[in-house]
């Protein structure tokens, strides 16, 4: 250090000076590079078509399924990308008492539903062919439908009515019930057909 001259001690300061200048970029870039991920992070997902749809959706419906069947004509041709299915909704019953309960499942109705392949071709919805594999592979599934009513303007007529209090309306009716037609589900759980241990259905 005593030989040193003032030239060297300024040129070993200008090095350290630009080895901190350098770290100093390094600390900079990494900064903002944990900015950008975490604002990428923090970025909501966009939803897709069918998953806004879902959230919007007015009919939701849980069902147990063991059966899906092609849909079709009147001569009995199968209609491709079509299917319906009758799905089963269940009611509790407790037979004991409030501090002893005895609950038992009981059947309420059998509805029959549509299913259809539908999207676009930048965004394909085989929702059809999905729901029929999986039940083809399952003695049952319960699932949670996401549907829609859905008949021809046909089907649609009005009639004047008047009610309690004198007042004219129009009424809309259908010459028959119209279809529900599913556009998506979830599988909340399922009983595969190769499945070796019986276990009870909880629906």
């Amino acid at each position: 250090m005593a030989n040193q001259t003032k030239a060297d001690i300024q040129n070993e300061l200008l090095d350290v000076k630009a080895q901190l200048d350098a770290k100093d970029q390094e600390l900079l870039a990494l900064k903002d590079q944990m900015a950008a991920e975490q604002s990428a992070a923090e970025q909501p997902v966009e939803l897709s078509k069918i998953e806004k749809r879902k959230q919007r959706s007015d009919n939701t419906t849980v069902v147990l399924v063991r059966r899906c069947f092609p849909v079709t004509t009147r001569e009995g041709q199968a209609v491709e990308g079509g299917f319906k299915l009758p799905a089963v909704q269940s009611m509790d019953v407790n037979y004991g008492t409030k501090e002893k309960p005895d609950y038992k499942k009981h059947q309420v109705q059998e509805t029959w539903f549509e299913v259809w392949n539908n999207g676009t071709p930048e965004e394909p919805n085989p929702v059809a062919d999905q729901l029929n594999t999986l039940i083809q592979s399952t003695e049952y599934a319960i699932l949670r439908l996401y549907w829609e009513f859905n008949c021809p303007s046909t089907n649609v007529y009005t009639t004047d009515e008047t009610n309690d209090k004198g007042v004219k309306y129009k009424k809309t009716n259908f010459r028959y019930a119209p279809k529900k037609r599913i556009f998506a589900f979830d599988t909340l759980s399922q009983k595969d057909l190769e499945a070796e241990t019986q276990e009870e259905i909880k629906f």
